[in-house]
C-alpha cells in the first residue's frame, strides 16, 4: 500500500526541518515531483510558506516565491516534454491554491495554479486549514479539491477508472465519502 509524504509550511521550520530528507528521502532531492503508481499520475506540489520570505518568522532565509517558481517551470516542462497526460493525475498540495488573503496561496494562484489548469487534474488532496473541507471547481482551480483537517484522515482507494476516498473524522457523524472520476 503506497504511503505518501507531502511538506508543508511547518516542515520548513523546527529542529527537525533540516533532517526531513533523512526521514523522506525523494528520487530528485526536492519535494516536488512527479511519481507513476498503480496507472496514476501523483503530482507533489510544495507549496512553501503561506507567509512572505520576509516575514519574521523566516526574517529572509527561505525563498519560497523563488521556489514556487522553480516548479511553475518544471510543471511547465513537464507538458513541454509530454512527461504527464497519458494517465490521470492527483495532485497533492499541503496549501490550497484558493485562499484569497495570503500571501502564498495568492503567488500559487499566479505560478502553479495557471500551470495545473492546463492539465487534465482528476482531483488535489490538500491540507493547511486544520480543518476539511471540499472545494468544487470554481474560477480559481478548474478541478476539484479535498482539504484535510489537521486531525482526521483521508483513505483512498483506486479502481476501476475512479477514486474512492473517505474522510474519516473523529466521530462517526464526521464520515463523508467521495467519488472522482480519474480522467
Amino acid at each position: 500500500v503506497p504511503l505518501f509524504f507531502n511538506r508543508g509550511n511547518h516542515e520548513l521550520r523546527g529542529e527537525f526541518a533540516d533532517y526531513l530528507n533523512r526521514y523522506f528521502p525523494t528520487n530528485n532531492g526536492k519535494y516536488y515531483r512527479l511519481q507513476h503508481v498503480a496507472g496514476v499520475d501523483f503530482l507533489f506540489i510544495d507549496s512553501g510558506e503561506d507567509k512572505p520570505d520576509a516575514d519574521l518568522e523566516y526574517c529572509g532565509i527561505v525563498e519560497c516565491d523563488q521556489y514556487r517558481e522553480e516548479q511553475e517551470r518544471w510543471l511547465r516542462s513537464l507538458q513541454e516534454e509530454k512527461k504527464i497526460g497519458k494517465y490521470p493525475i492527483v495532485v497533492f498540495s499541503h496549501m490550497p491554491p484558493t485562499l484569497k488573503n495570503w500571501h502564498g496561496p495568492l503567488h500559487m494562484q499566479e505560478t502553479l495554479t495557471p500551470e495545473l489548469n492546463k492539465m487534465n487534474v482528476s482531483v488535489m488532496l490538500s491540507g493547511h486549514l486544520h480543518r476539511f473541507d471540499y472545494q468544487e471547481p470554481n474560477e480559481v482551480i478548474n478541478f476539484p479539491n479535498l482539504v484535510n483537517s489537521n486531525n482526521t484522515y483521508l483513505l483512498c482507494h483506486i479502481a476501476n477508472g475512479k477514486m474512492e476516498v473517505d474522510y474519516v473524522g473523529l466521530t462517526n457523524k464526521e464520515k463523508k465519502h467521495f467519488t472522482f472520476p480519474l480522467k
